[in-house]
């Protein structure tokens, strides 16, 4: 299984620091409900 902090990495090719902190936190909202998905689909293999 791949690390969180990996896919995180894959996903986000700037820096947290060069995005304005509303837009980092919709983008964190939506990684961690597209890891939820990642982790109960692998579950439910």
């Amino acid at each position: 299984m791949v690390h969180p902090s990996e896919i995180l990495r894959q996903q986000r090719p700037l820096p947290l620091q060069t995005r304005p902190l509303g837009t980092n936190m919709e983008q964190l909202s939506t990684i961690m409900a597209q890891l939820g998905t990642i982790w109960s689909a692998e579950i439910s293999i």
